[in-house]
């Protein structure tokens, strides 16, 4: 089951009715991803964060036909930031076919929503550089990989990258 823990944001901005937390806990190797949003640079960007390993995922939101199908977007930015991150294609496949169903909670910890923050924070540096080097093009594929090699105190200041492998390892 894929589940996303959604802040207000995206609850507005996608217009999503947030259902209870399961009381079953998620035993996929994912766990739960925090979903948050911010507008820089008049541009729309949502951030993925899973819960055990701080994994993140940004995704740049072009238009209102990429709106509808965020879920989609995101499983393809973490298939192929997986697969960038030394994870074999069988494994990144296998795990995302337990993504079904979809089910989108509250936020439930308020520690990742930190983290998010400080996530956040740096996203914007990254893309300020990224559009003063561009122009105006922001390849969110080149800046998922600096936000996962930030070591973090909660995982043992390991990166998140060093982290989802440990997950896929332990499987």
């Amino acid at each position: 089951m894929l589940q996303l823990q959604c802040t207000q944001k995206v609850s507005r901005l996608f217009r999503l009715k947030l259902q209870e937390i399961p009381g079953k806990p998620n035993k996929t190797v994912f766990g739960v991803w925090y979903v948050n949003s911010a507008r820089f640079f008049r541009r729309d960007f949502v951030l993925f964060v899973n819960d055990p390993t701080l994994y993140s995922i940004p995704i740049y939101i072009q238009d209102k036909e990429q709106r509808k199908d965020i879920v989609r977007e995101f499983k393809k930015n973490l298939y192929y930031g997986l697969v960038a991150d030394g994870i074999s294609e069988y494994q990144v496949k296998e795990k995302l076919a337990e993504y079904e169903p979809l089910i989108y909670t509250k936020t439930s910890n308020r520690s990742i929503l930190g983290h998010m923050n400080d996530l956040m924070q740096n996203m914007y540096s990254y893309i300020e550089r990224e559009i003063h080097r561009t122009g105006d093009v922001v390849s969110m594929l080149s800046i998922q990989p600096l936000l996962n090699r930030i070591p973090q105190r909660t995982i043992g200041w390991k990166c998140a990258v060093e982290a989802m492998r440990e997950s896929f390892k332990s499987e």
